[in-house]
């Protein structure tokens, strides 16, 4: 199956949305960390194991290999 121009189109644009938001959200994100004194990768790593519920797995191993 060929795709079409209206499909490519729509996958460009939704493409340029991504790139724009990916953009957006490094600004913020670096823009609340020197709010703070940290590095941006730190605030982005701390929302991102929020938003999909894995911070407390995080904490845990991060538990298990400062015990060791």
């Amino acid at each position: 199956m060929k795709l079409t121009q209206d499909v490519k189109e729509e996958l460009i644009d939704l493409y340029n949305n991504l790139r724009d938001a990916q953009e957006n959200w490094k600004a913020a994100t670096d823009a609340v960390a020197a709010k703070c004194g940290v590095a941006g990768g730190i605030v982005r790593t701390r929302i991102r194991l929020e938003a999909t519920g894995k911070l407390d797995k995080w904490e845990e191993t991060q538990q298990l290999v400062l015990a060791l």
